[in-house]
């Protein structure tokens, strides 16, 4: 599909070919669909919120991602579990918003590793830093933290 544009003056300039692609664009509406249909069931969201993740850690300079994911989670958690925070005091508050910010800080941290770990290793290897570290920060926070915040959701 040629076309030709005009200048502010009424000239012509060089056709251009504009071809359509149409697969592209329908592969871009499902993987679209997909990250939408991650918000309504959790398994589509689980796979989907760790692929955004570590693209958007990866576009990043390593700590500026980080600390831009660490943020874009805390408030998400904030608006999502206020109903949980016990309002029987203020250091009750403030200790289970610390703890809000240490569980940010450990689900966000692989995503860290991973972008510092992975452009260094060959081929296959180079997917394996994520769920390495994501094991192992969950065995830590496990550890770690009391029993609310490191206990499996339903």
């Amino acid at each position: 599909m040629a076309y030709s544009a005009r200048t502010s003056k009424g000239e012509r300039t060089t056709p251009t070919n504009v071809p359509p692609h149409r697969w592209s664009q329908i592969l871009a509406w499902g993987i679209v669909s997909l990250f939408v249909l991650g918000f309504f069931f959790p398994l589509v969201g689980a796979w989907t919120g760790a692929i955004l993740g570590v693209w958007f850690v990866g576009t990043q300079k390593p700590w500026r991602g980080f600390l831009w994911l660490s943020a874009l989670t805390l408030l998400l958690s904030l608006v999502s579990d206020w109903r949980k925070i016990p309002l029987t005091g203020v250091t009750h508050v403030l200790e289970y918003l610390g703890c809000m910010v240490l569980v940010t800080l450990l689900s966000v941290l692989p995503f860290l590793y991973h972008r510092l770990v992975s452009p260094r290793l060959p081929g296959f290897l180079s997917t394996l830093p994520l769920p390495l570290a994501g094991a192992v920060l969950k065995w830590l926070a496990l550890a770690w933290l009391p029993p609310a915040f490191s206990a499996p959701t339903p």
